[in-house]
């Protein structure tokens, strides 16, 4: 799942969201991933110590309710559809066993995105030219087809009331839900580029996108007049944001956390 066209930012408003403790999956290579954190508002960004997982290709992650951080490997890496549970300390890993397809995982048909239904408790994830699933995380043998999408999808996120998810192909937005389907709100939205979608715990929509050589930015989409405008632009391992989870609780600040010897702090530039 790799950007291929970066947006340019230039020329777009300041969000006027807040900011939060966040965590991602940075794509430092073709199967490579890097755990990040990062406090949006003090601009401290921390590489977690154990988080550099090489050939893993780790693509969609998601905290729940718990700020337990969930995680599943890509096509192109040894991990293909494997469940991961991450420590948002140190980014270590703890594998929770394989989920079962009907079909097989490869780079064009792999798990690209996931978001909590926080009412129902299940993760869903998106698998590229499939569709739609749910499960347990308890139990991986619930896996649920929920509905089928042949579409290269990038990018869900399920609103915080868990009456609509939105999703992305990269360019273009969408909603879902059981009542009124799959619906397109706005094509071309973005020129090309986003990778994670998720709300902050003030209910902005933000997407990620690599915008520069090892950069990356979040950018707020206003739901009601889909207008966009920049929240934040963040130095990284490579800027390829792969995912995008917000801590639903309070969690050390990541620069408490270097103080502590966890993480490497890596630079960060923050507009408004």
């Amino acid at each position: 799942m790799k950007a291929i066209l970066a947006l340019a930012t230039a020329g777009l408003a300041a969000s006027t969201a807040t900011a939060d403790i966040a965590y991602g999956i940075d794509d430092t290579g073709h199967s490579d991933s890097q755990l990040i954190m990062w406090d949006t508002s003090s601009g401290s960004v921390t590489n977690l110590a154990n988080g550099r997982h090489s050939d893993y290709d780790l693509e969609a992650s998601d905290l729940n309710t718990s700020n337990q951080w969930y995680m599943i490997g890509g096509g192109n890496g040894v991990v293909s559809d494997q469940v991961f549970l991450a420590s948002t300390i140190d980014g270590s890993l703890t594998n929770l066993g394989t989920l079962q397809f009907s079909n097989s995982t490869s780079g064009r048909r792999e798990v690209v995105g996931a978001s909590f239904h926080n009412q129902s408790g299940r993760l869903w994830i998106a698998r590229e030219r499939d569709g739609f699933y749910s499960f347990d995380t308890n139990d991986l043998t619930s896996l649920t087809k929920e509905f089928s999408l042949n579409k290269n999808v990038e990018a869900m996120a399920w609103n915080p009331s868990g009456s609509m998810l939105y999703f992305m192909d990269q360019k273009s937005l969408y909603s879902w839900n059981e009542d009124l389907g799959k619906q397109l709100l706005k094509s071309n939205l973005f020129e090309k580029g986003v990778e994670s979608l998720e709300f902050d715990q003030q209910g902005h929509l933000l997407a990620g996108i690599k915008s520069g050589h090892d950069e990356f930015s979040l950018i707020n989409i206003d739901l009601n007049s889909h207008t966009l405008s920049v929240f934040g632009q963040y130095d990284a391992p490579s800027g390829d944001l792969e995912s995008l989870a917000f801590a639903p609780m309070a969690v050390p600040s990541p620069g408490t956390v270097a103080l502590l010897g966890i993480g490497g702090m890596i630079g960060l530039r923050r507009r408004r």
